[in-house]
Order: structure tokens, then C-alpha cells, then sequence
């Protein structure tokens, strides 16, 4: 800051002046300080807010910063939802990652468009490897329903929808001769 003011011994500094020099030199802080914050990991837009907000820098200064951030991309939360359900979709349901992404600030508007991106049949795939893991360690010869039951809600848990649930599940017992059949049919009435 002494040097872009081109402030040296002896010359004479008015109020204005030194205001300026303060919050030129807290925005260069909270540029630095929110570099660090998005180096560690990629974080959204309000992430990255609620940090700076924390170190205590004003909002005006923040709100430069974030101009900054989406000038040269660091910022976009449309990018991070996208890198966000390609690393999350192998282990969750499409509700459960609208969920999470819902909880780090993401704006429904921008969540719904992209959500609508994901693929049925990774979703199905992914759901389809845990149920099958799962179904090892149900004992399904006592009550099919009980099994059943089981599986759905654990798939219920993992995020995914009734739609996806039934697809897996209608699979699962057929290839493992469960007879669903009954299930399917009371599920449809």
C-alpha cells in the first residue's frame, strides 16, 4: 500500500487518504486470505463468504473480493455443483446431494437446472452396487418383506428416489429368484 500510494517520510497525508490506504489494504488481506480458503479445496460462493466473514472484513470489502473470484473463475458455483455430483453420485441418491449441495448455500434456482443433468443411469448403476452389497448381509430366506423393506429404506437413506428404488429393487429380487413380483404389484395400486 506504501508503495502504490507512493506515500513517503515527510509528506503530508489527509483523512481521506488514509481511509483509502486502509481499505486498499484490507481488500488486498481478504484477497489473500480468500486465495488460501479456495487453495485448500474448492468451496461455493457462500462458503467462501461466510470464511471471510468470519476473519471479520466488511462487506463491501467481501463483496470485491467475490468480483474478483468469479473474474478469473475461482468462484462459480455452477462449476462446483457439476465437479460436486460427478464425485458424489458413486455413493449418494440425486436427493440426498441436492441436499448436501442445498446446505453449502447453493440457490434452489441454480440447484434444480443442474440436477436435472444427472444421469438415470448412474444413479441406477450406483444404487444397484450398494443394494446388491447390501442384500449379502440381509437374511432374506425368513421374510422377503422384511428384506425388502430393508433395502428400500437403506436406498431411501443413500438419497435416491422411489422411481430409481423400485427399478433396483425389482432387479435384485429377480436376479436373486426373491420373487418381488408381489411386492411390485402392491407398490403400483
Amino acid at each position: 500500500v506504501v508503495y502504490i500510494r507512493s506515500l513517503k517520510k515527510g509528506n503530508i497525508i489527509d483523512l481521506k487518504n488514509i481511509e483509502d490506504s486502509i481499505e486498499e489494504d484490507n481488500y488486498i488481506k481478504c484477497k489473500n486470505a480468500s486465495l488460501k480458503v479456495i487453495e485448500r479445496s474448492a468451496k461455493t460462493q457462500k462458503e467462501i463468504q461466510n470464511k471471510l466473514k468470519a476473519k471479520m472484513y466488511s462487506d463491501e470489502t467481501i463483496q470485491r473480493v467475490m468480483e474478483f473470484l468469479k473474474s478469473y473463475g475461482f468462484a462459480d458455483d455452477e462449476k462446483y455443483i457439476k465437479m460436486y455430483i460427478r464425485d458424489k453420485i458413486k455413493r449418494y441418491g440425486r436427493n440426498k446431494i441436492k441436499y448436501m449441495l442445498a446446505a453449502k448455500g447453493i440457490e434452489q434456482g441454480l440447484l434444480s437446472s443442474v440436477m436435472q443433468d444427472i444421469d438415470p443411469e448412474d444413479e441406477i448403476s450406483s444404487a444397484k452396487s450398494f443394494a446388491q452389497k447390501k442384500i449379502k448381509t440381509i437374511n432374506c430366506s425368513d421374510d422377503k418383506r422384511k428384506a425388502y423393506k430393508k433395502l428400500f429404506d437403506f436406498l431411501r437413506g443413500k438419497g435416491y428416489t422411489v422411481n430409481v428404488i423400485k427399478i433396483v429393487l425389482k432387479d435384485i429380487f429377480d436376479e436373486n429368484n426373491l420373487g418381488g413380483e408381489t411386492y411390485w404389484k402392491r407398490s403400483e395400486e
